[in-house]
């Protein structure tokens, strides 16, 4: 709505300049400055009336072209109000001309864009990779490695307690193992004895065989208790070998739970060591992308400043050409208000409006570099050359806080300007509206974003 009501009253009051001037030339055509109204009026009016080819930017371009060069004559002389007249034209084609910059404007912004948009991907990507970094190196397994140290230490005192359980075990069997062997000597002793015996007693009479009866006798029992206590020997040594056996296998499962250990205590050392290589890993992606932050914004001034292989002057350049040209049609219509009133002051607050906005869209081009390099500057962790974004960050900062104020200025005059004009009541009521948003816009500085600006309306009307 906003944008209607700009385009309608624009159009309708610097058609109402251009009447103006239209009827001096079709009074008085012996002048120079009337056949200079004459012409470049020709070439006006045909962008108003030339329909679908008249809005081709090149086309248009062209005609104002034509009108500025009819109007650039050696020597203009008629009266004042021709005069006038010349010079509302030559402010019509200064703003015209300034309008067909916007295209290659429009295009070199969304380049601009473009790369802006790359450079604040780049900065996520380096404080994302520096938080991986600092995630990876966070972790500390200083507990879980104290824990284990405890568990080992643990397990170590009851390998050693079992190991001397077993070796007293195992002494203990071979105490009875010798013992065993020793009684079943003596057990062997006895019995030789007694055999022994019974083979002298078998070549004896009777007599004397009876006599050593008792002796065989006695060592065959020998040899028996002797055999009885190499049993009960036995049975103990086999309970003792139970006790070694068991011993053995605790000493075996707390062998296993060592090894347990000592494995938990390599994975630790492991996730460790992957958490310093993925670190390192995130802080080198993130020094790349550091890298790249600081070459593509050079690059991004460089493209601004028509020093990156643009073709003729960068944006900046061409801004300030466009902002040049509409202050040469505010100088231009200015000087014809006192020679024609009307169309010069309705003149006049047209071409404050296109510089109003073109002045608006200027500053916010800045405020767009200067939030890109805040947004570097004040990045978390900072980037290696921070100082270097927050100076560049400074300098647009202050390019658009100078570009906003000039455009204020040309609100609050262009909102003087139309104020001042009078007519019928559907033209006070237009000027009155146009007015009004002029000095709310003054006030608050250009259109946000979401709303299109006067420059791309002017550049609407003037192919149109």
């Amino acid at each position: 709505m906003a944008r209607s009501i700009r385009l309608g009253n624009t159009a309708k009051l610097m058609t109402a300049g251009l009447v103006g001037v239209g009827m001096l030339a079709a009074c008085d055509q012996g002048s120079e400055a009337s056949r200079a109204i004459d012409d470049a009026g020709r070439s006006i009016h045909a962008i108003a009336g030339g329909g679908g080819a008249a809005m081709e930017p090149s086309i248009t371009v062209d005609h104002f072209a034509r009108a500025q060069k009819a109007l650039e004559r050696p020597s203009l002389d008629g009266t004042d109000v021709e005069k006038a007249g010349v010079m509302v034209l030559k402010a019509r084609t200064a703003a015209g001309l300034a309008a067909g910059d916007s295209l290659l404007m429009g295009q070199l912004e969304r380049q601009a864009a473009e790369q802006a948009a790359e450079i604040r991907s780049l900065i996520r990507r380096w404080e994302e990779q520096n938080a991986l970094a600092a995630a990876a190196e966070s972790y500390d397994p200083s507990a879980e490695l104290a824990e284990l140290a405890k568990v080992e230490t643990d397990i170590k005192a009851q390998i050693q307690r079992a190991e001397q359980a077993k070796r007293e075990i195992d002494g203990r069997i071979a105490e009875l193992e010798s013992q065993i062997v020793q009684l079943q000597q003596a057990a062997s002793a006895e019995r030789a004895k007694s055999a022994e015996l019974e083979l002298k007693a078998a070549a004896m009479t009777a007599i004397a065989a009876a006599e050593i009866a008792p002796q065989i006798q006695q060592h065959a029992q020998a040899a028996e208790g002797k055999l009885f206590d190499v049993s009960r020997l036995q049975a103990r040594a086999d309970h003792m070998r139970t006790g070694a056996t068991e011993a053995s296998l605790t000493l075996g499962k707390l062998a296993q739970q060592l090894a347990i250990n000592e494995q938990a205590k390599a994975d630790v050392a492991a996730m460790q060591q992957a958490g310093r290589n993925e670190a390192e890993t995130a802080r080198a992606k993130a020094r790349e992308a550091a890298q790249q932050v600081r070459a593509k914004a050079e690059a991004l001034l460089a493209f601004r400043d028509g020093r990156a292989g643009v073709e003729g002057a960068g944006l900046e350049q061409i801004s300030a050409d466009q902002v040049s040209k509409l202050r040469n049609a505010v100088s231009n219509a200015r000087q014809a208000v006192s020679g024609m009133r009307v169309g010069a002051r309705a003149a006049l607050g047209s071409a404050n409006i296109a510089l109003g906005d073109a002045l608006s869209k200027r500053a916010r081009s800045f405020e767009d570099v200067a939030m890109l390099m805040e947004r570097a500057a004040q990045s978390t962790p900072a980037l290696p050359e921070s100082a270097w974004f927050a100076d560049q960050a400074a300098k647009a900062r202050t390019q658009a806080t100078a570009a906003l104020a000039e455009a204020r200025e040309a609100y609050v005059a262009a909102a003087e300007d139309l104020a001042s004009l009078g007519g019928k009541a559907e033209t006070a009521d237009l000027l009155n509206k146009l007015s009004d948003r002029l000095r709310k816009s003054a006030g608050g500085g250009p259109a946000s974003e979401d709303e299109p600006t006067g420059g791309d309306a002017s550049a609407d009307e003037d192919q149109g």
